[in-house]
């Protein structure tokens, strides 16, 4: 698989999945059902290994493409409310609360400064193929860390006696749709 250029970003992942124990898991938010599509990042990498623990976001490793819901069956804009329809505005107002003859919310969105732009995913769990405190590893524990529905820490280390260390970020979109981001840790870097 081929690394991305990271220039841009001091620390990279791979998307690939590979043999890992589980270290961290929680129970995912339920999302409202969406017509969103998402796809995962090609290879990169972390490094250096230096024993940190580096912040990240699915936003680094999963583009969400939001797309619109095909409009319900029957006859939606018409003004008059069918059946299997919660509203018919006859689409006047795109503000009113009938949205292709569905309520929604029309509270402003109100985001936390820090609110990832991979909404509609959350992490369900974050494996590895390493041990959290390996012989050759600089003997740390708790490795891995779900800060919430997007963020997570991961310790920049490896085993020096192994071929590099891989984590698995796994997540789930609102349809129960499951992903995954690989961030690895090589035991060192190649020349070119």
């Amino acid at each position: 698989m081929p690394i991305r250029d990271a220039s841009w970003i001091p620390y990279v992942m791979l998307a690939a999945a590979g043999c890992v124990d589980v270290t961290t898991s929680r129970t995912a938010a339920a999302v409202e059902s969406s017509c969103d599509t998402w796809t995962v990042a090609d290879a990169i990498m972390i490094w250096p290994p230096d024993h940190t623990m580096r912040r990240y976001s699915l936003d680094i490793c999963v583009t969400v493409v939001p797309t619109e819901c095909p409009p319900p069956a029957g006859y939606c804009g018409d003004g008059v409310v069918d059946p299997g329809e919660e509203c018919d505005d006859a689409n006047t107002n795109e503000f009113d609360g009938c949205d292709l003859c569905r309520f929604v919310d029309i509270t402003p969105d109100l985001l936390p400064p820090a609110e990832s732009a991979a909404s509609g995913v959350a992490i369900t769990s974050i494996t590895s193929d390493e041990a959290p405190d390996a012989t050759g590893d600089g003997h740390t524990i708790d490795d891995t860390v779900i800060v919430d529905a997007t963020t997570f820490e991961l310790r920049a280390e490896r085993d020096g006696t192994s071929d590099g260390r891989t984590y698995q970020v796994n997540f789930v979109d609102a349809n129960g749709e499951t992903g995954a981001c690989t961030f690895f840790v090589p035991l060192g870097l190649v020349s070119q």
